[in-house]
């Protein structure tokens, strides 16, 4: 942990105390303040880790015999709800900057190897492609609480397969 997250886990944990002060004391005022107070915290924490890890990655391209290809692994454990609508959803990984919003990409299916291009959408944080998300599903025989893993092969390619939990990240 960074000392700018340090910093603000130490002040997000003074104002949980606080908010469990104002609700002992019932409070509503000073809870609604708090409550605030805390959910800018964790959007300022979200937005640090982004940052950070968007730095490491500028890093590597200038440190020596980096190339600039960093590769991600991005693990996404799928809802019933997802599985139904056919839809594989980034929201963490965007809000901590692992993937972009818009970012094209080519992603290949294991084990069956079919192959479709696909790209974030802003709107649910989601692969464009529902088609292909679906067959996957019912190929892999994903099943609500099952860990799914997208992993770069190189710029813009990716693997996609259902992982067993004890392999999961």
């Amino acid at each position: 942990m960074t000392t700018l997250q340090n910093d603000i886990k130490n002040v997000l944990d003074e104002t949980m105390a606080r908010i469990a002060d104002a609700a002992a004391k019932g409070d509503v005022k000073a809870l609604g303040q708090l409550a605030a107070r805390a959910t800018k915290l964790e959007d300022m924490k979200r937005t640090v880790v982004g940052i950070e890890t968007a730095l490491k990655e500028f890093q590597s391209l200038t440190s020596p015999g980096g190339t600039g290809n960093t590769l991600r692994r991005l693990p996404i454990r799928v809802s019933e709800g997802m599985i139904r609508q056919n839809l594989l959803t980034f929201t963490e990984h965007i809000k901590r900057g692992r993937i972009q919003v818009e970012e094209e990409m080519m992603i290949e299916v294991r084990p069956t190897g079919a192959r479709f291009p696909s790209k974030v959408l802003q709107n649910g944080n989601r692969l464009q492609e529902r088609g292909e998300i679906g067959r996957f599903y019912r190929s892999a025989g994903v099943q609500d609480g099952d860990i799914v893993v997208l992993t770069e092969t190189k710029p813009n390619e990716w693997t996609l397969e259902k992982v067993s939990p004890d392999k999961a990240p």
